[in-house]
């Protein structure tokens, strides 16, 4: 059995290898790598980008998938000046349009008459396995008329959104949650690329649960709120199976608020490494 010590240990072997690897210039890759024969990327994919640039635009993209037209136009109304919003009454051709777009923020309505937003969140991570590698980091907030469940925060997918919104909401309220997130986001990149420098798995660890973290306690109130109704309710082995499920969520949070301190503080030694001498703290 491996234990934390001996797994640290391996992790810390493996990133050596990595940057033995990528430090290499091109004489001394070996030459079982120099003839390794590459996947190529097929032309005729529909979502090929080709090695031109993508257009450049004067404003980020924003897209909201959504039936509800108030909701369409409250989105628009909020992020005119700050994105080129594209909105769209259906998911039909949604993926076809991402690409097209390459949009910096997706906003998804969960689930109505006409889309289903999990089921598109399949078909982008579907796609984001081939020629589409920028979908990996495309930020998804879902939006809803229901409020958030233990149902909701069990879902194997969960993480793959940023956010998750409840409906109807004012503009205020929507660009106050939205400029928060983009805030966080940005700070967290700026954190997992300084870990990046020196190891590539913690900082692909620190982005995920970073905005794992962010999501989850954004779920966790409302799901307390459920818990006072089931006790309120006194079934008994309804309310010990909710508290158990609760208690596992609230075991996830905390475990990622610790990881993420760790890393921080990481990344903050290993930045201050690289600084001359004097500027050290």
């Amino acid at each position: 059995m491996i234990d934390d010590k001996n797994l640290a240990r391996y992790f810390n072997m493996l990133d050596e290898v990595l940057y033995t690897v990528y430090s290499m210039s091109d004489n001394e890759i070996p030459e079982k790598i120099e003839e390794e024969e590459k996947i190529p990327i097929s032309h005729e994919h529909p979502g090929y980008m080709g090695e031109e640039e993508v257009e450049e635009r004067e404003k980020p993209i924003l897209i909201i998938i959504d039936d509800d037209k108030k909701t369409r136009k409250t989105v628009k109304n909020a992020f005119k000046k700050e994105f080129d919003v594209v909105d769209l009454e259906d998911g039909k051709n949604c993926i076809k349009i991402l690409i097209e777009e390459r949009p910096t923020l997706l906003l998804l309505s969960e689930d109505t008459s006409t889309v289903d937003g999990w089921s598109i969140m399949g078909k982008i991570e579907d796609e984001s396995m081939y020629s589409q590698v920028w979908m990996r980091d495309l930020p998804i907030v879902m939006l809803s008329d229901k409020e958030p469940t233990l149902e909701l925060s069990q879902r194997s997918n969960i993480e793959k959104i940023v956010d998750y919104i409840t409906k109807p909401f004012e503009k205020e309220e929507i660009q106050e949650r939205v400029d928060r997130l983009i805030k966080k986001l940005e700070k967290s990149k700026k954190i997992s690329d300084t870990a990046r420098n020196r190891s590539v798995r913690v900082g692909e660890e620190y982005e995920r649960i970073s905005k794992a973290l962010y999501l989850r306690q954004r779920l966790i109130k409302p799901v307390r709120e459920e818990l006072k109704k089931i006790r309120e309710e006194g079934d008994v082995e309804e309310l010990i199976k909710f508290e158990k499920a609760l208690n596992d969520q609230m075991a996830t949070i905390n475990f990622y608020r610790r990881r993420t301190k760790e890393i921080e503080a990481l990344a903050k030694k290993w930045k201050d490494v690289e600084k001359p001498e004097f500027m050290q703290k």
